[in-house]
């Protein structure tokens, strides 16, 4: 009787193992169909705008340096520096960690024509480029300018 007993239940212990580890394993679908992310969370930023003068008349070749916010230590922003072109605009497009601001500097250091001009912009989430995985999207900014000639 003994040995009936025990042999019942080795078959009813291997039935529920098995039964077990099918259930067990079907909760484990999300894990395998997932992604694995390697880098850091990144956004693309625009900004944009035109240099003009006290006539509203376009400035070309006029200095635009930007100081990209990304830590409030300092640390980790990032400079850039482009030039107005004929029409006095700009463009900057960059790729990086999270900001949501940026520091305009502009100035004319090789006429030395027209006095600098700054301004700090608040970068707006537009939605575009945004999924489920590390990019937060794209962030907007414009910045116009008005410089006055220096006396």
């Amino acid at each position: 009787m003994g040995k009936i007993k025990n042999l019942l239940l080795n078959k009813i212990n291997i039935l529920l193992g098995a039964v077990l580890s099918m259930l067990g394993w079907s909760g484990c679908d999300e894990v395998f169909n997932s992604e694995d992310l390697y880098g850091c969370p990144y956004s693309y930023y625009q900004l944009e705008g035109a240099v003009l003068d006290d006539e509203e008349k376009p400035i070309g070749n006029i200095r635009v340096a930007t100081k990209w916010i990304f830590s409030a230590d300092d640390k980790f922003n990032k400079t850039d520096t482009t030039f107005t072109d004929a029409d006095g605009r700009y463009i900057f497009f960059t790729q990086d960690g999270y900001s949501d601001s940026v520091h305009v500097v502009v100035d004319d250091p090789q006429h030395g024509t027209f006095a600098p001009d700054s301004a700090d912009i608040r970068l707006i989430h537009t939605g575009l480029h945004s999924d489920e995985s590390w990019c937060s999207g794209t962030y907007m900014g414009k910045a116009d300018f008005k410089l006055k000639k220096r006396d």
